[in-house]
Formats: C-alpha cells, structure tokens, sequence
C-alpha cells in the first residue's frame, strides 16, 4: 500500500465467496464507489479519478480531480 503502485478491484459473490470479476488499475487506490453500471475509484489522495462501466469491465476515463 503505497502512492504509485498498483491495485486489483475484486468484486466478490456474497453467497458463495466465488470471484465475479477483477479490474486491474495502474495506481494505488484509496476509494471507490459504485452506481449501476458504473464505478469510480480515486487514487491515493484522490488526485485522479478512475471512471469504469461494469458491463464490459472497461476502463472508460480518468479524470483529474480539482482539489
């Protein structure tokens, strides 16, 4: 766990405890939060901002965060 590192989101079956999927991000992540289809992750500090939809597991945009 450190700023400039990486990190792998695993979504997780709460019945089973079977892994449903997996999103590799090319940072360290300090927050995420879902909608729908939709994810957003923050990286450390949450200088920038990573925006998934969750139907097809893909990465959509980053966004830099105006602190």
């Amino acid at each position: 766990m450190k700023a400039k590192s990486s990190a792998v989101l695993v979504e997780v079956d709460a019945d089973s405890l079977e892994i449903r999927r997996k999103i590799h991000v090319p940072d360290h992540l300090g927050c995420v939060a879902a909608s729908g289809d939709t994810l957003v992750a923050g990286n450390w500090d949450s200088e920038t901002l990573y925006i998934f939809d969750l139907r097809s597991n893909a990465q959509v945009r980053t966004v830099p965060n105006p602190l």
